[in-house]
């Protein structure tokens, strides 16, 4: 996987519901982490490069849905095992369309998340 990434990502698990444009399938996921420019999420169904996502979640401590379109740009398969039936994919998402002030949300809530693990780490 190369590295492109153009912005810094911040690890915050939030969850959210996503289908494919096309309604091909769809589910819940959890994210790994976000950034300005996209999110990376941990899925239970094997999608495609350039598969076109619907994407929905809510922000903790914030009632308003945001709502988003993304291009995924790369898909990493983990190895099964044998105590989980299902596999397990870690997912890199693009935002393809965003509104501005969800986008804003989002980093907001990110950066928030990354302050208290910092101070956490500093009080250890």
């Amino acid at each position: 996987m190369d590295e492109k990434r153009r912005f810094f990502r911040f690890e915050s698990p939030i969850k959210l519901n996503f289908t494919t444009v096309n309604k091909r399938f769809g589910g819940k996921a959890k994210t790994r982490d976000v950034s300005r420019g996209g999110i990376s999420l941990s899925v239970d169904k094997r999608l495609a490069r350039e598969d076109l996502l619907d994407i929905e979640f809510e922000i903790p401590g914030d009632n308003m849905p945001v709502f988003a379109q993304g291009s995924v740009v790369w898909v990493k398969e983990h190895a099964r095992k044998k105590i989980f039936k299902a596999r397990n994919y870690d997912v890199g998402v693009k935002f393809t369309e965003i509104a501005r002030h969800d986008r804003g949300k989002i980093l907001e809530h990110a950066y928030a998340q990354w302050l208290k693990l910092k101070n956490l780490k500093t009080l250890k």
